[in-house]
């Protein structure tokens, strides 16, 4: 008898697939977010109809992990042992959804494939006949369209369900192997046939008795010949599954020539221009008359809310705390809102649409050769709009590394912010140069993180490389309910978390520059905490020109905002920039590169944790130290070290930066061999 009770599901499949789509109509609202333990890779649950908990695995190739999302799915299945398995195939590239099939069913779990696209299948005259492909698995195979929500309760039931699956179908010599591998592994691990595939594969040793190891190797150097095992397996997987799809489909090939859309997105000469397009779109959407708008027009409703509050209070140094420090600091977390949201939909669309794929593969190359992943453009061109916006942005990077590496390189891009800082000092100083200043200042920051971006990847994260794998989706017609649901977490997760730091944090900042030490209302902007604290840090701003109280009160202020920097620089100076012509270049170049706004900061924790938040502002701030120091003393005519150290330092950067970062020749699957038998 079946059992009908609640169970706990794992869902999963290949990347661009429609799983996530897939979760969130069999789940609905019930959903909570979090971490896997031990890891900031992003852990999905809810219930679904039936009361069953769904929990959304990260997007894998292969159950061999290379990244930390596949070992949280591998581990999840083989620790936590769910009550069965949906997995979420590509039915318009069932292939290489076969080649994982293969692989989950050596677990024996209860496994229910899930075909998905069925209604683009239809549109392009493909027929996939379930029936035998079910017969040729021994699994339940339910063809689905998420999107649409097609057949979502039959493959809820079955999977509720489901029995054990049979073993994976193998060529009779690799099978007589398994068995024979099997038999010996039965009584030392659990998931024999599991375990045993992972050995023919070559994969970590498991822990063996001496005698027993040895005899598993000489079975598979028997089976292996000539030839690499790895190699050997994945083509047995790859050759079952070509001939099980060209047995199951019937009508058009499937292997077309480029649309017209790659034609025009691709091609040789539009592609890149296409892309420029999208891009200053998104920005123009973002950062342009539509974001400033929503902007403008939320401000002022937050302004016309709080004015009958500031007629009520009476007069105090505690009622500049609550609406200039709190109320000003909450005012700053919405208004990052419209655009944050205005950027998530964009993203979304661009994600959902299949254009993202694209774009990640036309700049992988030249991202590629400083050891950054294709995608890694989207953050860093949201950097010069705003941080904290491309800060969340590199959440769509799929590998950890490279989200950490991105989002830490990010905060030395030039914001938008940090324009006022600019154009107040280079016009004081550079009026006749200010527009070559300025736009060079700006290259310096974007030159600053793509050099860092690639240190990190060949110091701090060498050994994590990964091979760049990317499926191009076909294009499709984003849901509207997925797209919002989407976007309404990503905000709500930036009010909930972000906010409330930032809040505390520019409360702060406001006590500082309002009160004397004494604490006591400060009638003297030179006299507060603030001008007492940059005092104390002006003697290690003096090697770059600039060891003034005033002009270090001025940076620590822009830790609430760098807009305030120029703010609190013009009141404490009364106008007067207290510089010299190199002292304002070094100025300028500190200014643009130091630690970010509390804001990012707290965006940053929330999507990386403390240490790398901190590790971030120590990167920003060696990093505006070291530029303006050298600024200073070129500026000054001043050499800023011996004649040979300069050709030795560009040999020993050229040396990293030439150094490969990851294998530039993998076609496959995580492992690199899973694509070898294509």
């Amino acid at each position: 008898m079946k059992n009908n009770a609640p169970r706990r599901l794992a869902l999963l499949g290949n990347p661009n697939v429609g799983k996530s789509t897939l979760f969130n109509a069999l789940t609905g609202s019930s959903q909570y977010v979090g971490n896997w333990p031990g890891v900031t890779v992003a852990r999905k649950s809810g219930r679904t109809s039936t009361g069953s908990e769904l929990v959304d695995l990260p997007g894998v190739y292969s159950l061999r992990p290379c990244s930390p999302e596949e070992a949280v799915t591998r581990r999840f299945l083989l620790e936590e042992l769910p009550d069965g398995i949906i997995q979420v195939a590509d039915g318009s590239n069932l292939e290489r959804s076969l080649y994982l099939t293969l692989q989950l069913m050596s677990l024996g779990l209860p496994l229910v494939l899930a075909v998905n696209l069925t209604d683009v299948l239809k549109k392009q005259g493909i027929r996939l006949d379930c029936a035998r492909l079910q017969e040729e698995l021994g699994l339940p195979v339910i063809p689905i369209s998420a999107r649409n929500g097609e057949n979502l309760d039959v493959l809820l039931n079955a999977a509720e369900q489901a029995g054990p699956c049979p073993p994976p179908p193998w060529e009779p010599d690799t099978a007589r192997t398994l068995r024979r591998l099997e038999a010996l592994l039965e009584e030392h691990c659990p998931f024999p046939t599991f375990q045993a595939e992972r050995l023919l594969e070559g994969d970590a040793a498991q822990q063996l008795p001496p005698e027993v190891r040895c005899r598993a190797e000489e079975l598979i150097r028997a089976w292996e010949g000539k030839g690499d095992r790895a190699v050997k397996a994945a083509e047995g997987r790859y050759r079952w599954s070509e001939a099980a799809v060209r047995r199951c489909l019937s009508g058009q090939q499937r292997r077309e020539r480029p649309s017209r859309l790659d034609r025009l997105l691709l091609g040789r000469w539009s592609a890149f221009p296409c892309l420029g397009l999208a891009l200053l779109l998104l920005c123009w959407v973002t950062f342009g008359p539509p974001g400033q708008t929503l902007s403008q027009w939320l401000g002022a409703l937050l302004s016309w809310l709080a004015a009958p509050l500031e007629r009520l209070l009476p007069e105090g140094w505690w009622k500049g705390l609550l609406l200039e420090g709190f109320l000003g600091g909450l005012e700053g977390v919405l208004a990052f809102l419209p655009q944050i949201s205005l950027l998530f939909l964009c993203l979304t669309l661009l994600e959902d649409s299949g254009y993202m794929a694209r774009a990640a593969l036309l700049m992988d190359r030249p991202l590629g050769l400083l050891g950054l992943p294709g995608k890694a453009f989207i953050p860093m061109l949201m950097g010069l709009g705003c941080t904290v916006p491309a800060v969340m942005a590199a959440r769509t990077l799929e590998r950890e590394q490279d989200r950490r590496v991105v989002a830490l390189t990010v905060p030395l891009i030039p914001c938008s912010a940090r324009l006022p800082v600019c154009a107040l000092v280079a016009g004081a100083y550079f009026p006749a140069r200010a527009g070559v200043v300025i736009p060079a200042l700006c290259l310096l920051g974007v030159s600053a993180a793509l050099l860092s971006g690639a240190l990190l990847r060949r110091t701090l994260f060498r050994g994590q490389e990964a091979p760049f794998v990317l499926e191009l989706p076909a294009y499709r017609l984003p849901g509207a309910g997925a797209v919002l649901r989407h976007v309404w977490e990503k905000c709500r997760g930036f009010l909930v978390k972000a906010g409330t730091v930032i809040v505390a944090m520019n409360g702060a900042i406001w006590l500082c520059r309002s009160l004397t030490p004494a604490l006591r209302p400060a009638a003297d902007p030179g006299g507060s905490i603030l001008a007492r604290i940059g005092g104390q840090l002006a003697l290690l701003l003096e090697p770059l020109g600039f060891g003034d109280p005033t002009a270090a009160a001025a940076l620590l202020s822009g830790l609430a905002a760098k807009e305030a920097v120029a703010g609190t620089l013009t009141i404490l100076t009364g106008g007067v920039l207290p510089f010299t012509p190199a002292a304002a270049l070094s100025f300028l170049v500190f200014a643009l590169l130091y630690t970010p706004c509390v804001s990012t900061l707290a965006v940053l924790r929330r999507e990386m944790g403390l240490r790398w938040a901190l590790g971030s502002a120590v990167l920003s701030t060696a990093a505006a130290w070291g530029s303006a120091w050298a600024a200073y003393r070129l500026a000054l005519g001043v050499p800023i070290a011996p004649r040979w150290l300069l050709p030795a330092a560009a040999l020993l950067l050229a040396a990293l930066l030439l150094k490969p970062s990851r294998c530039r020749h993998c076609s496959g699957c995580s492992a690199c061999q899973g694509r070898a038998g294509e």
